[in-house]
């Protein structure tokens, strides 16, 4: 079952979008995040990848995380590969009232034996993620 969060964030999408894009501001806000290294040097958009170490529960994985959607203050989705695991995340921006709405979805989907797996991974990246958006809105409050 994917996880899926909604928020309202105040501020124009185009600062969202700004934050999101930044893998350098990443680890500020994702804070399972322990290391990323590009894997190349062209600007953010489709086919930018990188590759990040972050842990998960009581394990440390690294996966090979590849942009497959961009259009600037809209839309970002990932595609994310990793030997026992893939998925894909998006980010979708509307302009609302108040600021930014920004809906997020992410979905794996255990590989090989892993696959058995596929609903305790989802769960736990439920629990971790719950607050993904509060921080998300922390991180685009700090950047102003």
């Amino acid at each position: 079952m994917p996880l899926e969060l909604n928020a309202v964030i105040p501020a124009g999408p185009d600062q969202v979008f700004s934050v999101l894009s930044d893998l350098n501001q990443t680890r500020e806000w994702m804070p399972a995040i322990q290391k990323i290294e590009r894997l190349d040097n062209r600007p953010f958009g489709v086919g930018t990848s990188w590759r990040e170490t972050r842990t998960a529960g009581r394990r440390t994985m690294e996966s090979t995380i590849r942009v497959v959607a961009c259009e600037r203050g809209s839309t970002i989705g990932l595609r994310v590969e990793s030997g026992s695991m893939a998925g894909d995340l998006q980010f979708s921006l509307r302009p609302t009232g108040p600021g930014t709405e920004v809906s997020y979805r992410a979905e794996m989907k255990g590989r090989g034996f892993m696959r058995l797996m596929t609903g305790t991974i989802n769960k736990t990246m439920a629990q971790e993620d719950a607050d993904l958006l509060t921080r998300l809105e922390r991180q685009v409050a700090k950047s102003r």
